[in-house]
Order: structure tokens, then C-alpha cells, then sequence
């Protein structure tokens, strides 16, 4: 366990012996079949059943994670979804972590229709004072023309759903078509997600982290199915129920079958209703679970370096959008989206002294020039606006 880390940046720190490490925050550890930090409990039944409790708010959920598999004889463009496919087999669990920093419970499936057959294992990970669970899962597709899925269950039912996308979240629906429109291509049940979707009740939110995976389905109890695997075998076919004639050129994808290993990292933070305070909470909490912090051992290094400050960004519901050089190569451009529907105050801070600060459109065009003090830049942010920064 170490202390916090500048933003982008770099800090030292010399190695020690087991005896001196210090205690965490909300230490994880092993509590009978559980794991635990104080702030969420995880326990797994001898069925698979998993059940997941949010402490500081006494929500519980009963069964957290559920299999989906089924017939797809689409292509490329469309799904076509069929019956079920692959029967599902808990294949038991262990405690792979005790703690302190990291506790996990790696559970074992199989799914298996025949000869076809999916293998799969998933790690329910408590860290120490993090207040979500993460969920990690691996495995080898060994099954043709099927769509496998993870759902991941809530306690928000029929709420609104907002998506991550180039510019923050935004709301997505059901689509409404009109039956000539169907007549043209069915859309499908599923939408995309950058890096997380979001649930939000009257009175509380969920939100599930998925880092590379981007296509999602919310159900109408809560449940968040994630696309694990889609396997189909042609680039395009014209004999869909979904959209009559093809979409591409006819020809054979084999690869598309997706037969070998799989992986995915996805998370679960429980949380409150839509505001601007949660909005935040919810950005901040995505950068703890995509970029994690990673170590490295310094062996050359004789003294403690200094640490080394990146770019940081001050701001409730502001979001890092872009750290780059200009196409000029005369600036730094810092860009960023206010997630929030009100007005907000920011502040950029690099490693350096600024002596030039401006505003900038999109396309890097300078405007009015902003307030400095050393190496702080200040801006404001409308609601729901890119910003765009250009220091040196």
C-alpha cells in the first residue's frame, strides 16, 4: 500500500521489509466463506450463487453474475439470436487472495451443448477501501454460431440509462421504429458503451465498468449483460429474418468464430441517484478501475528520486479528454468534458511554468487568453462542453 500518486505522474518509493508495510484503509480480508473490506462483502454458495452486499447502505444483491448463450446465425452486421445454446455448470470456487490489499474468490465454469464446449473462470475481487467489486473473467471458446454474455445484476429496475461515449454519457433508450423502417433491419436489443454504463433510480444508481468490452444490454430488473463472445462465420448473409438482402459482400469469416481464449476486466459500484456530486464520483471511480496504478522497480536508482508531476485536472464532474501536442507543435492542448448538465469551475496543473494560456476551438483555432499562476491554468465549463486549453 502507498500513498497517492500525482496525477500522470511518478513517485518513488525505497523497498522495505514485510515487517514495515503499513496497513491499508479498509484493509480486505477473509471472513468464513466471505471476503470482505468493510465496505462490501462478497460470498459464494456451493451452487455459484453470488451474493453481494453494499455495506454502508445495506443493499444487497442476491445473485450477482448470470451466464446468457445463445444461437446467433447472423453475420458480421446483424445478429440473428435463437434459442439458448450452451448449458451452464458451476464448477466450484477458492479464495486465491487473503488480503490485505486484495481479496479475491475465483469461481470455475463450463458450458457445454455436445461437443461444443465453453470454459471460464471468474474473479470477484474486493480491494482494500475501494468500494466496488471487480470482476475479471478468462476463458477458451470451443463453440461455433453463438452469442456468450455475462449479466451482471442490479438493484435498479426499469431506470434511466446513460452509456459512456466520445464526449461523456449520454441517455440511451429503446429505439421507436415505424414497421416500414423494421420492415428495412430490425435494431438490435443491445448499445454501445465506452468505458461504463450507469443505472439511476429516485433514490440510487449502479454502474458497471468495462474496460474494452463495448456493447451492452440493460434489462428492465437491473441486469447488465455484457458481450463476452459473438461467433459467426460470414462477413454478410441474405437470408435474415432481422434485414432482408446483405449488408456486405458475400464471403466466408471463419475467424469470426472467435474459437481460443477470451478475457474481460469489468467492475460493479454501487452508488446514488444522478447528480452532479455522483457524476464525479463516477469518473473518478473509472479511472481507479482502468488505470489502475502500475509499479516498476528501479534498480539502478541509488537515492530516492524526486517525485515526478504529470498533468493534473481540478474540477467536480470534469473528465480528461485529451493530453497532447498541438498540430503545430507549438502547444500543449488539454481538453476536457464536463459530465454534468451545470457550469463548473476547473483548473489544469502541469510540471511546468506557463507563459502563454488560451482558450482554443476543436480544431486547436486560439481565442481569448486565460488566467496563470505558475504552472495553474483556471478555466469555466459550461454545461455538458468540451473544452479545449492550449498552454506553453
Amino acid at each position: 500500500w502507498v500513498p497517492e500518486v500525482p496525477a500522470y505522474g511518478v513517485r518513488c518509493f525505497p523497498h522495505q521489509s514485510r515487517a514495515k508495510r503499513s496497513t491499508p484503509p479498509n484493509p480486505a480480508r477473509v471472513e468464513s466463506s466471505a471476503i470482505t473490506n468493510g465496505l462490501i462483502t462478497l460470498r459464494v454458495n456451493d451452487e455459484g450463487r453470488v451474493t453481494f452486499v453494499h455495506i454502508p447502505s445495506g443493499r444487497e444483491i442476491g445473485n450477482l453474475l448470470a451466464w446468457e448463450s445463445r444461437v446467433d446465425r447472423g453475420d458480421l452486421y446483424t445478429p440473428s439470436l435463437r434459442e439458448p445454446k450452451l448449458v451452464v455448470r458451476f464448477r466450484g470456487a477458492r479464495v486465491i487472495h487473503k488480503g490485505p490489499v486484495r481479496a479475491a474468490i475465483e469461481t470455475q465454469w463450463s458450458l457445454t451443448a455436445g461437443r461444443e464446449r465453453v470454459d471460464a473462470r471468474v474473479q470477484l475481487i474486493v480491494d482494500a477501501n475501494a468500494p466496488w467489486v471487480r470482476v475479471h473473467v478468462s476463458g477458451t471458446n470451443a463453440a461455433s454460431d453463438h452469442r456468450l454474455r455475462l449479466g451482471i445484476a442490479t438493484d435498479v429496475r426499469k431506470g434511466r440509462v446513460f452509456a459512456d461515449a466520445m464526449f461523456g454519457p449520454v441517455e440511451r433508450g429503446p429505439l421507436s421504429v415505424t414497421p416500414d423502417e423494421a420492415a428495412m433491419e430490425m435494431p438490435p436489443a443491445t448499445d454501445p458503451l465506452h468505458r461504463h454504463v450507469s443505472l439511476f433510480g429516485d433514490h440510487h444508481g449502479a454502474t458497471v465498468f468495462s474496460d474494452g468490452l463495448a456493447e451492452y444490454e440493460a434489462a428492465s430488473d437491473g441486469t447488465v449483460f455484457i458481450t463476452l463472445v459473438r461467433a459467426v462465420s460470414e462477413l454478410s448473409r441474405n437470408d435474415l429474418p432481422e434485414r432482408p438482402g446483405h449488408a456486405g459482400w458475400p464471403t466466408p469469416t471463419p475467424e469470426a468464430q472467435c474459437h481460443g481464449p477470451f478475457d474481460a476486466e469489468l467492475a460493479l459500484f454501487l452508488h446514488g441517484p444522478r447528480t452532479a456530486a455522483v457524476i464525479d464520483e463516477i469518473e473518478r471511480a473509472a479511472d481507479d478501475v482502468l488505470l489502475p496504478l502500475v509499479g516498476a522497480s528501479l534498480r539502478s536508482a541509488l537515492e530516492l528520486p524526486d517525485p515526478l508531476h504529470g498533468v493534473a485536472l481540478d474540477g467536480a464532474g470534469l473528465a480528461c479528454s485529451a493530453v497532447t501536442m498541438s498540430q503545430d507543435d507549438e502547444w500543449l492542448v488539454l481538453r476536457c468534458v464536463n459530465l454534468t448538465d451545470e457550469p463548473q469551475r476547473g483548473a489544469w496543473t502541469v510540471g511546468f511554468e506557463v507563459s502563454d494560456a488560451r482558450l482554443a476551438r476543436l480544431d486547436e483555432t486560439p481565442l481569448e487568453a486565460l488566467e496563470t499562476a505558475g504552472g495553474r491554468v483556471k478555466f469555466s465549463a459550461s454545461a455538458r462542453a468540451v473544452v479545449t486549453v492550449l498552454v506553453r
